[in-house]
């Protein structure tokens, strides 16, 4: 060990990553020159979900937006591999308002205009955490780019998904509770409702705080939703929301299901390899005993909340493939700022980190016929990290 802390010195560790980030760049832009059928996450990943509701809020009139045949059509012009199947978007009217100038353009300049933004919310994710943790803003180029090379965070930033403006979103609300900024970390997380399957699991600890101005801001920033909705989609836009959610959600399921980390696969996977037929009753009762234990760490957070009134929040993010129904493999990205939280620069946790992004290719690459459940084991290896970091960070 002694050899290995002299080998991974602080300027050869700099020099490593600025060399991996050179090198993940050219693979970048490798894949985009030679990619012809634009069929690459580089090019396409969810993007085309974006961009149809966009097209068609600028060209063809809002009320058309959740159509089908025309996300269909839009979608199948520009990415011809789809080949007559598409993305299906269902993201809320104030989402897709928010969204619609990139309709202006064409489709793959539009998706140029995506990566842009995703890369600067990365960069700014980090920007924020390094306010939080002196350790990221002294060593800034190492965890700039050893988050990248993990790749849950990097199909959320270049692969054409908006999980880096969820973990742009998670690490301004971290911020604002830190600076005691309540109203503030309201106003975010109703924002970040655009993502109700995370947020949910939020507003829940944050209530239960019950800080000072919290639930104005949450409640300000819900009638901005709102409104914005009612402008895109009329004043009865709930309503009608809900019921184009509910046609949606099976399909969603079974198209994801590969990349799906949550806990709730796990259970969908038992079921098909050992063919139970009869297990809906222990699913419950298993999630009863999730639930009740979640609430118990709630509620030791609520009695030490002087203290550290930030850490039902970083708990909820390492949780969340447990809590979640819909948390998929690149969603783990919001996962990882709850871990950079507490993270110490050594070698000791470089070499976690180097871990975490060897398992995640490795997952990732046989993700098509094996990665359920084995995408668990990486749920599971983040949790021991968060809170075996959290347990150095307090003895500090």
């Amino acid at each position: 060990m002694e050899n290995f802390k002299k080998l991974l010195t602080k300027e050869r560790l700099n020099r490593i990553c600025f060399a991996l980030l050179i090198s993940l760049l050219i693979g970048i832009i490798y894949q985009y020159l030679s990619d012809k059928a634009l069929s690459s996450f580089v090019y396409k990943g969810d993007f085309p979900g974006f961009y149809a509701p966009a097209k068609i809020i600028t060209s063809l009139g809002k009320e058309n937006q959740y159509d089908a045949k025309l996300q269909n059509q839009i979608e199948n012009e520009v990415w011809r591999d789809f080949d007559g199947s598409f993305y299906m978007s269902v993201y809320p009217p104030y989402f897709n308002l928010v969204l619609s100038p990139i309709g202006y353009f064409d489709g793959i300049i539009a998706r140029h205009i995506w990566m842009f933004f995703s890369i600067l919310a990365y960069f700014f994710t980090l920007k924020i955490l390094s306010k939080l943790n002196t350790d990221i803003k002294n060593n800034f180029l190492v965890f700039f780019t050893l988050g990248l090379l993990f790749i849950p965070s990097l199909c959320g930033v270049i692969g054409g998904q908006n999980t880096c403006f969820s973990m742009f979103f998670l690490s301004l609300i971290l911020y604002s509770i830190k600076k005691e900024k309540y109203f503030l970390s309201g106003i975010f997380l109703s924002l970040w409702c655009f993502k109700p399957q995370f947020a949910i699991f939020y507003i829940i600890p944050m209530f239960i705080l019950n800080k000072k101005n919290f639930s104005c801001g949450f409640i300000l920033g819900s009638v901005i939703n709102y409104i914005l909705g009612a402008i895109s989609f009329g004043a009865f836009w709930p309503q009608k929301y809900l019921q184009i959610v509910k046609t949606f959600g099976n399909n969603n399921y079974v198209a994801n299901r590969s990349t799906i980390v949550s806990l709730s696969n796990i259970f969908e996977t038992l079921k098909d390899v050992f063919n139970l037929k009869a297990s809906l009753t222990i699913e419950i009762i298993f999630w009863v005993f999730f639930a009740l234990l979640y609430i118990y760490l709630i509620y030791v957070c609520i009695k030490f909340k002087e203290k550290e009134p930030i850490y039902p929040i970083l708990l909820t993010s390492i949780l969340l493939p447990y809590l979640s129904f819909q948390t998929l493999f690149y969603d783990l990205g919001i996962s990882l700022i709850a871990l950079l939280y507490y993270f110490r620069f050594s070698n000791k946790n470089i070499c976690y980190f180097f871990l975490l992004i060897v398992i995640s290719t490795i997952l990732f690459s046989l993700k098509s016929t094996y990665s359920y459940p084995l995408f668990f084991v990486l749920n599971l290896l983040m949790t021991y990290l968060f809170f075996k970091f959290k347990k150095a960070y307090t003895r500090q």
